[in-house]
């Protein structure tokens, strides 16, 4: 009976040896496909994001009168505009000549285009919306809160947009009687 005994055991040794081995290589196949559909997914994530990057349409120029040149029309505002030290000129192929006056937080963009759509690239919701007389123009300012974020207008010819971070009414009429 002690022979059988050692029989079986040495049999269930063998086999639960064999069973083990069978898991440790079926678990080691595993984790081997799932890092190869993990690179095949990284690799098709990295295609996509190539793919799908939006090229920048802006190029950059140094003053109003060279962005003039570049595009065809010129751009008539002002050079500067206190507490927006910064300014930079930029046109979209022969469509917008577009200035921008930024601070440490904040930006005003001035925009005029060819046509009479609104060329602002401003999509926001705001709060307020009315049309009002500035000079010759028929001006449609949006905003919140009783300031004005957004002015836009055109002459029949071109589109003008006028963004900021909210300001009063008569400041942005101010700026628009600048513009053209």
């Amino acid at each position: 009976m002690k022979g059988k005994t050692m029989i079986v055991a040495l049999l269930c040794t063998v086999i639960g040896t064999v069973a083990l081995l069978s898991l440790t290589a079926c678990g080691e196949t595993k984790q081997d496909t799932d890092k190869n559909t993990s690179s095949a997914t990284i690799q098709v994530d990295k295609k996509e994001e190539e793919n799908t990057q939006t090229p920048n349409l802006w190029t950059e120029q140094k003053t109003l009168q060279d962005a003039a040149k570049a595009i065809g029309f010129s751009l008539s505002a002002p050079e500067t505009i206190k507490g927006y030290p910064e300014v930079s000129v930029q046109t979209m192929e022969k469509a917008i000549i577009q200035i921008m006056y930024r601070n440490d937080a904040d930006s005003i963009t001035i925009r005029k285009g060819t046509g009479t759509e609104d060329i602002s690239g401003d999509y926001n919701v705001y709060q307020e919306s009315k049309e009002v007389i500035v000079g010759k123009y028929t001006v449609t300012e949006s905003g919140n809160d009783g300031t004005v974020s957004l002015a836009t207008w055109n002459d029949g010819t071109y589109a003008y947009a006028l963004s900021t971070p909210g300001m009063d009414a008569e400041a942005v009429a101010a700026l628009i009687a600048q513009i053209q």
